[in-house]
């Protein structure tokens, strides 16, 4: 079933496909990594559009969340296309990134977006993607990554 069928208004503008809402204390952004479709480059619609989010709101916590991973010790991670989003929800104070796309669980201590330990501002990522139709294990292990 098609995502936008499935989830109706709360999936977003189905042209644009990212959006954010609030639950509780928690900024949730939902960000659409099917470049191809909606680009994440630097100075796209899509990173305007997160850099004005991210200044609009103040929650106490922000975690975003998109299909691949920018740092991931799997096969389909450690991709510098979404470093632009990296970048900026460092500054905006983003303290959670959840992604998926390879099949293992990983997660990352606390890092700026070049990927250095930064206990007090960093961004934790987490890579669930878990819930495929097959499980792979890591390739190389990235700089802070915590295993599983």
């Amino acid at each position: 079933m098609n995502y936008y069928s499935y989830f109706g208004n709360a999936a977003g503008d189905p042209t644009k496909g990212y959006y954010s809402y609030d639950v509780g204390t928690w900024h949730m952004i939902v960000l659409n990594a099917t470049g191809s479709f909606i680009p994440c480059k630097a100075g796209s619609a899509q990173e305007t559009w997160l850099k004005a989010d991210l200044a609009a709101h103040h929650n106490m916590c922000t975690l975003a969340y998109y299909h691949q991973s920018r740092f991931s010790s799997g096969g389909s991670g450690n991709l510098a296309a979404y470093a632009p989003w990296w970048t900026d929800l460092y500054a905006g104070g983003a303290d959670v990134v959840l992604s998926a796309h390879d099949h293992d669980y990983e997660r990352f201590a606390p890092q700026d977006p070049l990927q250095n330990s930064d206990p007090t501002r960093g961004i934790r990522e987490f890579i669930v993607g878990t819930g495929g139709r097959s499980h792979s294990g890591f390739h190389t292990i990235m700089p802070n990554s915590q295993g599983t």
